[in-house]
């Protein structure tokens, strides 16, 4: 059994574990372990299995931020992760990896559906606008959570292979070297967000 797990399945695991891509994966999830753990502490607290106590929190108005800390930590586990994704997978390519999160995290937002309420009253009242007109009030925390997970993961990888695609055959704004370094990353990833624009037009397309 040993030689077969050595033999055979351990140089699959060897090349899996090297694999920029499930390496990647691993550490987005990775870094939100932290949330998941807080959340968790929140949750046990919240609904301890004792008769009558999730009523007595109530009584004493503690119930509702117990649970507020639970959604607001379970509810940011596919934001955190399209972020930790994009940065691992650009750091093993040697590029920017914050520069990469933030433009995935702003895919990740783009792609996301809002929750959308009509419009009441308008700066402009000139303006026309047709009836039943809405505009974007928020974004829907459940497609944040556990529930874009997936998402995340394939806007984390893409967004990070572009990103790193312009970056490597530099198409990117150059500033003079007297710049310093931050101000002259930020301008640099100008051009390699435009990609975020085609992940707007395929959720579109699909949705």
């Amino acid at each position: 059994m040993n030689a077969f797990i050595e033999k055979k399945l351990m140089p699959i695991a060897a090349k899996m574990s090297a694999n920029k891509s499930l390496v990647a994966i691993r550490d987005g999830i990775t870094l939100s372990m932290p949330l998941l753990i807080i959340g968790s502490l929140f949750m046990i607290i919240a609904s301890f299995p004792i008769p009558g106590w999730e009523e007595w929190l109530g009584k004493i108005g503690v119930a509702g931020y117990l649970w507020k800390g639970v959604d607001g930590s379970f509810s940011l586990l596919g934001l955190v992760s399209v972020f930790g994704i994009a940065y691992s997978y650009s750091r093993q390519e040697k590029v920017d990896g914050v520069a990469s999160g933030l433009i995935a995290l702003s895919s990740f937002i783009t792609v996301t559906p809002y929750v959308n309420r009509a419009v009441v009253t308008l700066a402009n009242p000139n303006v026309a606008l047709p009836d039943g007109f809405a505009v974007p009030a928020g974004v829907n925390a459940s497609y944040l959570s556990a529930k874009g997970v997936f998402v995340a993961i394939i806007i984390g990888l893409i967004s990070a292979a572009m990103y790193n695609w312009f970056i490597k055959r530099n198409i990117q704004i150059k500033l003079p070297d007297a710049v310093p370094p931050a101000v002259s990353r930020s301008f640099s990833a100008i051009i390699p967000v435009t990609h975020r624009f085609f992940l707007h037009s395929f959720a579109l397309f699909f949705a």
